[in-house]
């Protein structure tokens, strides 16, 4: 099962449940990508914020709210799953804490998305509010102990050839003796290996937790970046 994240590498359409949030669009549907590539076109001309300030503003602004509501439908949609019956394997890659900074920390719209403090923090204030009370609810109404996964998939927003670009929250629930497998250096290298193993009894085992990272502009120059934070390549 997989709820629709709006973001093409993360849509799991195929998925034997697909789940698509409703929201209200501002934008006839349009994707942030074709929300820039109007902006792009020639048409831009004729909503030039010099020309058409109104609506130039409009352009700009609509895209953020179309994604603060999904976001917001998100996690509605993740609320209603714990309810459903049956084992599943739920996939929601919710865009938040990530910039652009559409939420203060009581959950509402910030208008002003510019700075980087308190935005960020704030997002996580508010993505905590939501999503913490919904682990407690899937723990509740389980009727098997289930696992969950909370992950970053990427650390710092700037490119850099060190660690912190990599260094993610990782939070893992393995209910059973399963959770004895887990140590504090996991990476997200190992964190389904360890979970297959322990609740499917597979034997795939670990794998040295280091990850490879590439600059742009040199997609295939791999660096190699190793948990105490040193890098080669």
């Amino acid at each position: 099962m997989a709820i629709d994240s709006g973001y093409l590498s993360t849509q799991w359409t195929d998925a034997d449940v697909f789940l698509r949030p409703a929201w209200t669009s501002l934008t006839g549907g349009l994707t942030e990508f074709e929300a820039l590539a109007l902006r792009t076109m020639a048409v831009s001309i004729l909503i030039d914020g010099e020309v058409f300030p109104a609506v130039g503003r409009w352009l700009e602004a609509a895209p953020k709210v179309d994604r603060y509501n999904h976001i917001v439908a998100m996690f509605s949609a993740l609320e209603s799953v714990s309810g459903l019956p049956g084992p599943k394997f739920v996939l929601a890659h919710l865009r938040v804490p990530h910039d652009p900074y559409l939420f203060a920390a009581d959950g509402s719209f910030l208008s002003d998305q510019t700075s980087h403090n308190p935005g960020y923090p704030d997002q996580v204030r508010c993505v905590n509010a939501r999503l913490l009370p919904i682990v407690d609810d899937i723990l509740a109404r389980s009727g098997v102990p289930p696992v969950i996964l909370i992950q970053g998939d990427h650390g710092s927003p700037e490119f850099r050839a060190d660690a912190r670009r990599m260094a993610i929250l990782n939070a893992i629930h393995l209910p059973g003796p399963g959770k004895t497998m887990l140590y504090p250096t996991l990476s997200p290298v190992n964190s389904f290996r360890i979970v297959f193993d322990a609740t499917f009894g597979t034997s795939f085992g670990t794998l040295p937790d280091v990850s490879w990272l590439s600059l742009p502009g040199s997609d295939m120059d791999f660096i190699l970046v190793s948990q105490d934070g040193n890098c080669e390549g």
